[in-house]
């Protein structure tokens, strides 16, 4: 088959052949039958690459074999492929300045096995236009948010385009939403009952209720439809969106919180969760995030 441009407004699938790039595939049909968007696979090829071929010509046989299994299973879907030249994570950002979504495993054909989130997703997560799915292999565990979106937040202006997004599929899919706070204050030394620093420590965990209330104020008139609970936990925001991810439709997250350094587009909770979570996880970049890179 021919090699053909990304739709506007598609869903793009980074494929290549690898384990995680078909599950990504499995959940983008999905998504494309739910939404009814176009579906396209992208494939990177390499100047050097003994399996290349002319990007302008025709798409490698592996690909095109899974674009005609597509088409067997769904045949309501506009289905299409795209061949270029470069790297992955470079072509699929390209792709997805004109793409709705874009899906990637996990873990593609890498170098090293072991790692467990794969140098493209992350750079693919960090630097895309659209919001980016990372299908990771789904956890048996069933957790007490199950079958829930699930939202991190950090109680930033960041959050706000997580959170829009994450109400968007809840209410599409007709699923609750668990809005998830985790925060961490302490005092060097930490506190006895009854001390000052206690009611230091109280005092910090009633102003991070008072910034995830002003956050979520407004959206239940937006979607009034959709089920909110809402948890603010003191501990490690990684564990806690970990264990909450358990049987989750999806865990919703922005590209970088409040902490660490401007150049860095995938802050650590979020790299930690792509390691770690055990359902699809979706990262939202805010306005503020694209404009500084």
């Amino acid at each position: 088959m021919k090699s053909t441009p990304v739709p506007p407004e598609s869903l793009v699938v980074g494929f290549d052949g690898s384990s995680g790039s078909e599950q990504a595939l499995d959940w983008a049909v999905a998504e494309a039958r739910r939404t009814t968007r176009p579906l396209h696979l992208v494939r990177a090829v390499g100047r050097h690459d003994p399996k290349a071929f002319d990007p302008g010509a025709e798409v490698d046989p592996a690909t095109s074999l899974a674009v005609e299994q597509v088409m067997a299973k769904a045949p309501e879907l506009r289905v299409g492929a795209q061949s270029r030249e470069g790297s992955a994570a470079a072509v699929l950002v390209e792709a997805s300045r004109t793409s709705a979504t874009v899906v990637v495993g996990a873990r593609g054909h890498g170098r090293f096995s072991s790692v467990l989130v794969g140098s493209v997703s992350q750079q693919v997560a960090a630097h895309a236009s659209c919001p980016v799915v990372v299908v990771r292999p789904e956890s048996p565990e069933r957790g007490t948010e199950a079958g829930r979106v699930v939202v991190g937040l950090d109680a930033s202006e960041r959050s706000v385009a997580a959170l829009s997004y994450a109400y968007a599929q809840a209410s599409s899919r007709d699923l609750g939403l668990t809005v998830v706070h985790s925060w961490w204050w302490e005092q060097p030394g930490g506190f006895l009952a009854g001390s000052t620093k206690e009611g230091e420590w109280s005092a910090a965990s009633d102003r991070e209720t008072v910034l995830v209330g002003e956050l979520l104020a407004g959206w239940h008139e937006q979607f009034p439809d959709v089920e909110v609970r809402r948890h603010l936990v003191r501990g490690h925001p990684v564990a806690t969106l970990v264990e909450e991810s358990q049987g989750a439709e999806m865990l919703v997250i922005g590209s970088r919180g409040r902490g660490g350094f401007t150049g860095l587009l995938l802050g650590s909770v979020s790299n930690g969760v792509l390691r770690e979570a055990s359902c699809p996880v979706v990262v939202v970049r805010s306005a503020a995030a694209a404009a500084e890179g």
